[in-house]
């Protein structure tokens, strides 16, 4: 059987004479499962500070969904990941440094358990005007 799937279900009776009636039909719901990650996940640079991570829902997550949960940190820095969640299927990321190439994955939660990261996907911010020179 499939997690979180509706099945339904009756008894028949069967002698050579012929079929009897059926049962009443019973409806029972499987209980939920791990999902599996999501897909196609796009990135898209905003700004020289933010970033607009974007994926798709499991098409059968095997349960309700509860939340996604993403990471992301900047290249040549996998130990200083910052991990987050939401509801939604479209985060906006503020307050990355200017031109910085950025790494994002993201997972699933249901009621069955946590999926897989999905990624790592990159995007880096755009450029910004420099800052003043320093010890001049």
């Amino acid at each position: 059987l499939n997690p979180y799937t509706q099945y339904s279900c009756y008894v028949t009776a069967n002698t050579s004479v012929g079929e009897g009636n059926s049962s009443v039909t019973i409806t029972e719901r499987t209980v939920e499962g791990a999902p599996p990650p999501p897909y196609n996940i796009t990135t898209y640079n905003d700004s020289s500070t933010a970033i607009t991570l974007n994926w798709t829902r499991p098409l059968f997550p095997n349960g309700l969904i509860q939340l996604y949960v993403f990471t992301y940190y900047p290249e040549g820095n996998p130990n200083g990941s910052i991990t987050n969640n939401t509801p939604s299927t479209k985060v906006i990321i503020n307050g990355l440094a200017f031109y910085t190439l950025y790494f994002f994955t993201v997972s699933v939660v249901t009621g069955g358990g946590t999926s897989s990261f999905a990624g790592p996907i990159s995007q880096r911010t755009s450029e910004d005007a420099p800052s003043p020179p320093l010890n001049v």
